[in-house]
């Protein structure tokens, strides 16, 4: 199909409220697993992150959130925890 003839993706952020809705179900899905104390604010912003800030179509968006594991949910929880740390001692 030529390029003038696709439709446009969705923006994501008419979605908002419904991949927030997403992300607090991927956390009670991690609750299951036993890391009960993740929120779905936490998965929003693992997700945003990895997503380069919300920069990615739609249905991209949705995957990152769908497949994200708890592996690497505990990698952006490390490294931010480092890095906020880090951020903590130059003040």
């Amino acid at each position: 199909m030529p390029e003038n003839l696709r439709e446009p993706a969705p923006d994501w952020h008419e979605f908002e409220q419904e991949l927030r809705a997403l992300c607090a179900s991927k956390a009670e899905e991690f609750h299951l697993l036993g890391y009960e104390r993740i929120t779905g604010a936490e998965v929003w912003d693992c997700v945003m992150r990895q997503c380069k800030g919300g920069h990615v179509p739609l249905h991209e968006l949705v995957a990152a959130i769908l497949g994200l594991t708890i592996g690497r949910f505990m990698n952006f929880a490390t490294i931010s925890a480092w890095q906020e740390a880090d951020e903590a001692w130059r003040v």
